[in-house]
Formats: C-alpha cells, structure tokens, sequence
C-alpha cells in the first residue's frame, strides 16, 4: 500500500533543467533541499500531498545516476518524467503536449554496413534491445512501456484540456538530432512522437527498483517545420504533470478507502 495522506510516499517528479522544474519548485511547500552527492532534490508538498522535485541534469547518463541515488533515499510512489521535446512529426506544435506510452533509446541500435565513401544511411540503423536489471533479474528490452495506473490518470488529467495531446512512444538520445531524414527514419521505425534526452535511461533506473514510471514532455521545438526552441513551454508541461498528480492521489486515495473497508 503507498499509504494515507500522513503515510503516503512521495511522487517524484523530474526536472533535468531548471525552466523545467521552475513553477514545480514555485508551489512545492515546505520546501528541504537535499545534496544527492552533486545532484538536488526538493522535498515537500504538492496541495497538500508529499512530493520530491528532483534536477537531474541534461542526458541518459544524469538522469540514471539521479534516479539510482533517489529512489532509495526517498522511495517514491511513482516517478513522472517531463519537460520539454523536439517533435517526430510535421503536424505537431509548440504546446502540444505527449503522454509517452513508451520509451526507448534512439542510439541504441546497429547501423547497416557501408564502405568509406558510401556517406550515412539513417533508414539503415536498427534498433537493438539493452540489457538492465529488473528487480534483480537481468532482462533486455527494446523499449520500456509506462505504468498503466499512471497512464489513465494522465489521460484523466487531459481530458479538460483545450491543447492538443498525443499519446505515443518518445524517443530517447544523448543527441539534439537536428537532421530532418533521421528523424523521420525514427519516426518510420517506432512511430515516435517526440525526442528526449533522458527517458529512456529513467525508465531502467524505474524497472530495476520496481517504481511506477510515466514520462510527460510538452513540444518545444520542431525541426521538421523550422519552429525554433522555446524555453517557456516548460511550463505548459508542469501546469499538467500538476493535474496528473492530483490525478493520481484520486486514484490511491480511493484504493486506499476500498482497503479500510475489508472487513
């Protein structure tokens, strides 16, 4: 059980800059600050429920290491990963938001042979799965698939949404692919919607202590149709991951009722 309103564990939510945790940490109440050997986690209160606002830094790498130190200080009811994304698709604006209903790591794969001379191929590269520990057992993976509870309280939360929201799998990479083939050569592979740098290696970090994960990220940019970066839809992604985790304390605020009347 994850607890009561005086039990209850923590929803941690990602921020990997910091535009991207801004508004979180604004309303985050009764705020203590912890050092996780370099990285900063916020610890407090979202209306009135316990939250953990945790800067994860910029990449795979980043985000793993925080996660790893987190999880077991803080032993998180869920875990939401969110920000901002470059778009997989022509059709898709700043300000539209993705409930990513997988990840997977866009650089992980194989790419076809090919002679000095005979130039890049982005068709050629082939996804290939990724070993990493599930609760101690060793399982390879080609892409991670979000926490069901977690999904249909996102789509809950957007359903009184005036903005565009896309459900889909996010791409993952240490890399601002800025190559329009590449990207649809992803895109035509996975069907990705967005590409995010930290995804991917969250969820791992989330399967190997058992921890319900879901990424949020809000369109930022789109390289396919020139829409440049733009920092402040940051924002639009935390008003929602707000609504989500409302979403989210419904739905164990009502298991946990059901649990206290079994006689």
């Amino acid at each position: 059980m994850i607890g009561n309103k005086e039990t209850a564990r923590p929803v941690m939510i990602l921020a990997p800059m910091e535009e991207e945790g801004a508004l979180l940490a604004s309303v985050l109440t009764g705020r203590r600050a912890w050092d996780l050997s370099g990285w900063r986690a916020l610890e407090g209160k979202l209306a009135g429920r316990p939250a953990v606002l945790l800067y994860t830094g910029v990449g795979q790498v980043c985000a793993a290491m925080a996660l790893t130190l987190a999880i077991p200080r803080f032993h998180p009811a869920a875990v939401i990963v969110q920000g901002t994304a470059g778009a997989h698709r022509k059709d898709m604006k700043p300000g539209d938001l993705v409930i990513a209903t997988a990840v997977f790591n866009a650089a992980m794969g194989t790419s076809e042979a090919r002679a000095e001379g005979q130039g890049v191929n982005p068709a050629g590269f082939t996804l290939r799965p990724e070993a990493s520990p599930e609760l101690g057992l060793w399982r390879e993976r080609t892409i991670f698939h979000a926490d069901e509870s977690l999904l249909a309280a996102a789509r809950r939360a957007a359903a009184g949404l005036e903005g565009r929201v896309w459900e889909g799998p996010a791409a993952s990479a240490d890399c601002w692919n800025r190559e329009a083939d590449r990207i649809l050569a992803v895109h035509r592979q996975t069907g990705s919607l967005a590409e995010e740098m930290e995804g991917a290696a969250a969820a791992q970090a989330c399967l190997a202590f058992g921890t319900p994960w879901l990424e949020i990220r809000v369109i930022s940019n789109n390289e396919l149709t020139g829409e440049p970066f733009d920092r402040a839809r940051a924002v639009d992604c935390q008003r929602f991951v707000l609504a989500l985790i409302d979403e989210f304390w419904k739905d164990q605020d009502g298991k946990n009722n059901t649990n206290c009347n079994i006689n």
